[in-house]
């Protein structure tokens, strides 16, 4: 592979942690125990060592802790959904797939169905009852509307796999947003700030394309982090690999291209900010406190990528865990 030296992405966003982040982290790992989802000691150091409680805790650094417990239990879940399609052979058979998330998004229409047996089915009814509990039917609606386009969308991303297709840049930056599901942990803002948006100011054009911009930062910065894990599992879906087959350039001038994209994206949220739209007093501060979210996640997600083991090669992640134990060790 190509000599890859990764750019300093640009979010002049301060960051922010959850007062509670050892907690949040540790529930994490409790409740992935508790439901199967990892077996084995290698496999709870490698999730350990991916602190996805601090990713929690970054995008979410003001909500209540049995409100994060929910964020990081749903995004655990994604995250380990995604695993099973990269390493289980599902993510390159789109008809299995379609299946098994048909099988996934009834849970979510009918909770109270009985999940069988396999551990993310157990998962995901838990993590969706805790949301049923403290929303309303129409967020409901809307959080499974967004889970079904996700579900789609990773057939996509299977279906390409299995027929060798490489995305367009259009294609891909069209998907992406889809693919990566942070739409629903933009619905969970309402849900974990106690928000009431109406509906004239949860779909203003303005409050739309904050929600969208912030939505590309994330996942454009993920897609230049994480680029050496992808390449190395021969996947294609990754803004940069795009770029490159477009412009028939490096891999290094690929990932500056997208860098810049993701760059400019910032400028454009930061700009657009300003034009946030007043209503009554209370809708406007939530709406500021919702924004205030997706700022959190546009920067915790850059804190939490640069610093998580996800991303690194196994190698690295299992010599800085042994680093970490012999440090402990002479303490």
């Amino acid at each position: 592979m190509e000599a890859l030296v990764k750019p300093a992405l640009y979010c002049p966003i301060p960051s922010a942690i959850h007062p509670q982040v050892a907690a949040i982290q540790h529930h994490s790992l409790q409740w992935v125990r508790d439901f199967g989802l990892i077996a084995g000691d290698v496999a709870a150091e490698r999730f350990a060592a991916a602190k996805f409680g601090w990713l929690a805790a970054r995008a979410y650094p003001w909500t209540g802790l049995a409100e994060a417990a929910i964020v990081v239990d749903w995004n655990v879940w994604l995250f380990l959904l995604d695993d099973q399609c990269d390493e289980g052979g599902i993510g390159s058979d789109p008809a299995g797939l379609r299946a098994y998330c048909a099988a996934l998004s009834a849970i979510l229409r009918d909770p109270d169905a009985a999940p069988g047996a396999e551990p993310l089915a157990r998962a995901l009814r838990d993590v969706w009852g805790r949301m049923r509990a403290r929303s309303a039917p129409d967020w409901q609606a809307r959080f499974l509307k967004d889970a079904d386009e996700y579900f789609a969308a990773c057939v996509w991303e299977a279906t390409n796999r299995a027929e060798g297709i490489t995305p367009t840049v259009e294609e891909y930056i069209y998907y992406r947003p889809l693919t990566g599901a942070l739409i629903t942990d933009v619905d969970l803002i309402e849900l974990t700030e106690h928000l009431n948006l109406p509906e004239d100011a949860r779909l203003h054009p303005v409050v739309q394309a904050l929600t969208a911009m912030a939505n590309n930062v994330v996942c454009w910065s993920n897609d230049i982090i994480s680029l050496e894990k992808e390449m190395r599992r021969g996947d294609v879906h990754n803004l940069v690999l795009a770029i490159r087959q477009r412009d028939q350039c490096s891999l290094p001038d690929a990932v500056a291209r997208a860098a810049a994209m993701h760059d400019t994206e910032v400028r454009r949220f930061l700009a657009t900010e300003a034009e946030l739209p007043a209503f009554t007093p209370a809708v406007t501060a939530d709406l500021r406190r919702y924004v205030a979210v997706l700022r959190a996640w546009m920067r915790g997600n850059l804190d939490w990528a640069t610093d998580s083991g996800r991303y690194r090669p196994p190698a690295e992640v299992a010599a800085h865990q042994g680093g970490a134990s012999r440090r402990a060790d002479q303490q």
